[in-house]
């Protein structure tokens, strides 16, 4: 009689440990698939964020290639020195 007492305690203990057991699997089972879809989120949006970097750093240069060559063209047709005609 003890022993089936012992052996039916244990195993409600162990049912027990089982489910929380269970449980405690499917939370960490939805944590990782909570983090992994954020992590692929946030790849994403560093990924978008590099393409549009690229992107402004190419018009900067382009921009600034523009205003160099503007600026050359309007240094070489005019000294300083030199006074416009109409003086």
């Amino acid at each position: 009689m003890l022993l089936t007492a012992t052996t039916n305690l244990l195993g409600s203990h162990a049912n027990r440990r089982t489910a929380m057991n269970s449980e405690a699997l499917e939370l960490i089972q939805t944590r990782i698939t909570f983090l992994e879809r954020a992590n692929t989120e946030l790849s994403d949006v560093v990924y978008r964020q590099q393409q549009q970097i690229q992107a402004l750093t190419a018009a900067i240069r382009d921009v600034s290639e523009r205003l160099r060559a503007t600026q050359a063209g309007t240094n070489e047709g005019m000294p300083e020195e030199e006074r416009p005609p109409h003086y």
